[in-house]
């Protein structure tokens, strides 16, 4: 069916469907881009600017209220992302 339409296309037509085709092409390209996460873990985002202990423990007990599972838009693999990277600066920052 496609075929039969594409044989009944002048070159104007064809040339321009090409257009469009490339054009959403770049755009699929530039989504798939803009929405990939760096080299970066997830938790690493919500402990950025920590720098002591103390404002990462606040920091840690602020995400803990939003993101436990038992809230209304909890999210348990969020949290477990989050007690890695509390885990992980807790040993660093130690």
């Amino acid at each position: 069916r496609w075929n039969h339409f594409w044989r009944r296309c002048g070159k104007a037509e064809k040339e321009e469907i090409e257009k469009k085709k490339a054009f959403y092409d770049r755009v699929e390209e530039f989504h798939a881009r803009s929405y990939a996460l760096p080299d970066y873990q997830v938790g690493e985002l919500f402990f950025r600017g920590v720098a002591s202990q103390q404002s990462l423990k606040k920091r840690y007990k602020d995400l803990i209220k939003i993101y436990h599972p038992d809230n209304v838009d909890g999210d348990n693999s969020l949290v477990i992302e989050i007690n890695k990277e509390y885990d992980h600066l807790c040993q660093v920052l130690a």
